[in-house]
């Protein structure tokens, strides 16, 4: 039963009337929302990637420097295995310059290349790597790591840079 509203519609109908037109209002809405992705859902989005891509980039920046280490590491066993080479022919170790005192590494080269090694190691030379000798059967390297300086070689003198002893 339908009741008479002073205005001569009927409840019923006014009602149904006021549905119909908010049923058009909310279908047209899904429509526009399904349609694309609000700001907040495009900021969230954005904000996710910046937060992996720096976890990434920290990670790259920590491979890179063991990556950097790892090269060092090679570049000095491949001098000290010409060096053993330069002692073997020579009895001595190449001898620049005066004893206890560091060089720079490249004056290596006038003694070891190209017979012993093919070249100084160019990161050895542009990080400012040192060597010194001692008598004709000491010698240590000085090289710069991540972690610090530290120095390899044969007979090392403890006083010599006061860098601890290399693993290597």
């Amino acid at each position: 039963m339908s009741r008479i509203s002073p205005r001569g519609f009927t409840t019923k109908r006014a009602s149904q009337k006021r549905n119909s037109d908010f049923s058009f209002a909310n279908e047209r809405r899904e429509q526009t929302r399904s349609s694309g992705f609000t700001l907040i859902e495009l900021l969230v989005v954005i904000a996710i990637i910046g937060i992996l891509s720096s976890v990434v980039l920290a990670s790259l920046n920590t491979a890179r420097t063991k990556g950097n280490d790892a090269a060092r590491m090679a570049d000095v066993k491949s001098l000290k295995t010409a060096m053993e080479l330069y002692y073997s022919d020579n009895n001595t170790y190449p001898q620049y310059g005066s004893p206890n005192n560091g060089y720079a590494i490249s004056n290596l080269s006038t003694y070891l290349v190209p017979k012993d090694i093919s070249s100084i190691a160019q990161i050895l030379v542009s990080d400012g790597s040192q060597y010194v000798w001692g008598s004709a059967n000491s010698y240590a390297i000085l090289v710069y790591m991540s972690t610090g300086a530290c120095q390899s070689g044969v007979n090392r003198n403890t006083g010599w840079w006061g860098a601890p002893f290399c693993n290597f």
